[in-house]
């Protein structure tokens, strides 16, 4: 298994890789899959407690994400796209999640601008999600699947960022992307005013 995913704009890779540099507990590497996209930020590592869960709105989940230099990138992209998702923290204290009896799930943002709903997907942005068929391909499972969430909360690990960044990102899942294929969809039908 290689120390590290090298980002492939064109397929998907549900591998597990372990991080370069050892674990979040300084000990043995932890395992992640990559590459995924957490809104427009590319991300190299991704794990989840317990796995990546499958979609259910209102559920709460905390994935642990890494960057690091790419052979590819320009000199620190990796810094740059650490320092991207480190603005969704800031916001975090600015979001509500409310679920109501039918089980839908709805949040309100109290700050103006820009939003903490992101997409998380295990796919490069330009890559077919499904097969010429339109089947998810034969190496991905539902729990891959890409979902609408809010983030709630963002934890800097990070102590080298010249070598690798990494944060715990706190999300809840408002929703699947298969029933709301749009941004502004899910803004449309999941974002209130107010509660």
């Amino acid at each position: 298994m290689p120390d590290r995913p090298r980002y492939d704009q064109s397929r998907y890779d549900n591998t597990n890789y372990s991080l370069p540099g050892g674990g979040s507990d300084g000990g043995a590497p932890d395992s992640v899959l990559a590459p995924w996209h957490i809104g427009s930020v590319r991300v190299d590592g991704l794990s989840a407690e317990n796995g990546v869960p499958p979609i259910t709105p209102g559920a709460s989940a905390t994935y642990r994400v890494a960057m690091w230099p790419q052979p590819d990138d320009e000199i620190a992209d990796h810094v740059e796209r650490y320092r991207a998702l480190k603005q969704y923290g800031r916001r975090a204290p600015g979001v509500v999640v409310y679920q109501t009896p039918e089980v839908d799930c709805y949040f309100r943002e109290q700050q103006a601008g820009a939003s903490n709903l992101v997409r998380i997907r295990p796919l490069a942005a330009d890559a077919p999600a499904t097969t010429a068929t339109g089947e998810l391909p034969p190496t991905r499972d539902s729990v891959h699947d890409p979902r609408w969430a809010v983030v709630t909360g963002v934890s800097d690990g990070t102590s080298l960022p010249e070598r690798q960044c990494t944060l715990e990102i706190e999300t809840t899942t408002i929703a699947s992307t298969a029933e709301f294929p749009t941004r502004q969809a899910v803004i449309a039908a999941r974002r209130r005013n107010s509660l």
